[in-house]
């Protein structure tokens, strides 16, 4: 009998020990573009919410600065979108790339036909615009 609790606890036990693994290839959460767009990530934002106070602090920053942004964002024709995913594939017409954040928290910018460009670290909404403004090359809605 305690063989089997053994066996049991193992079992259950061992996901909890392995490395969180990404999905597989062509199983990455897929987001299209069309247009200008801001992707902003936080990956493991949930764990962050829960666990760690400086997680928890960033994330709500993240949460703000990104509410602030959208509507100006929107009035520069820019799509903002968000993550929570640890990975995630973007198409842009037939191109399809995955990106694996090299780290938590970060924003995406992608358009088509340009190069994308990644900032990493919480931005405020004044930053955001700004650096859409220069990447996109369109004016910021005045305040």
């Amino acid at each position: 009998m305690k063989l089997v609790r053994l066996l049991f606890v193992a079992l259950i036990a061992l996901p909890m020990l392995l490395p969180a693994q990404s999905p597989p290839a062509g199983k990455l959460p897929m987001i299209v573009i069309h247009r200008r767009t801001i992707i902003a990530f936080f990956v493991g934002a949930n764990e962050a919410r829960e666990i760690d106070a400086n997680g928890n602090e960033s994330l709500s920053d993240f949460q703000l600065y990104a509410y602030q942004a959208k509507g100006p964002l929107k009035k520069m024709k820019v799509d903002f979108l968000d993550t929570t995913s640890p990975a995630f594939s973007i198409q842009t017409g037939t191109k399809i790339v995955d990106l694996h954040p090299a780290q938590r928290i970060g924003y995406y910018f992608i358009a088509p036909g340009q190069e994308p460009r990644v900032e990493y670290g919480v931005r405020t909404d004044d930053q955001l615009i700004e650096i859409a403004s220069q990447y996109f090359s369109v004016t910021a809605p005045k305040p």
